[in-house]
């Protein structure tokens, strides 16, 4: 039987968990505060930048259960994709670790430093491409895990990628139908929270099958 949804990882789910969300909000509020400049950021402000604080802590989760894979497909016929679909997918990463401050340009670079976000020239509260370019991508780079489980033919071993890569394409259109909503920015969060939780129980899972094919 397939897991059931979501898909994730203890780590991950820690990363995602509804706790974390909101003492990344209440860490921005608090340097806010600090600035003086609280009134002048909105409710979507503190929104944004909580997601992609979660976004960025788990960016090295995920490089982590990567390398575990990199490390058992050197020479393997599945190499070149994996390595060319996660390198494009991790980039959208440097895309979109940005801060979401509708204030003054000053104190907006400040707040960009103190949580290791790049300020952006303009709010992007109405640029929700770079975060639908990982959702997307991810789903690409799950497809190719997916292929893999495939051609593997060990049920026990490709249940995780498999169900992930059912999964991803959902969630991919379940964003961008979010996207072109008026006002669809909070249903946003959960299925970013759903995508990457999955991604990284794919690659996990997928890391553990090619050892366990060394052996």
């Amino acid at each position: 039987m397939p897991p059931s949804y979501p898909v994730t990882t203890e780590a991950l789910a820690e990363v995602f968990s509804d706790s974390s969300m909101q003492q990344a909000k209440r860490d921005f509020e608090s340097a806010l505060a600090r600035t003086g400049e609280f009134h002048g950021a909105t409710s979507q402000d503190v929104y944004d930048t909580a997601m992609v604080l979660l976004l960025r802590r788990a960016r090295p989760i995920l490089a982590g259960y990567q390398r575990g894979l990199t490390d058992g497909l050197e020479g393997a016929l599945w190499s070149a994709a994996v390595e060319a679909s996660w390198k494009r997918f991790d980039a959208r990463f440097d895309e979109a670790l940005l801060l979401q401050f509708s204030g003054s340009r000053d104190v907006g670079d400040a707040l960009a430093a103190e949580f290791g976000l790049t300020n952006p020239v303009a709010p992007w509260h109405r640029r929700r491409d770079r975060i639908a370019a990982i959702v997307c991508s991810g789903a690409i780079y799950i497809g190719v895990l997916g292929r893999m489980a495939r051609d593997i033919q060990d049920v026990s071993k490709s249940v995780v990628p498999l169900a992930a890569a059912a999964r991803m394409p959902g969630l991919a259109a379940s964003f961008l139908s979010a996207m072109v909503q008026e006002d669809g920015w909070p249903l946003e969060a959960p299925i970013v929270s759903d995508a990457i939780q999955t991604i990284g129980a794919a690659i996990e899972a997928m890391a553990a099958a090619v050892t366990d094919l060394e052996e």
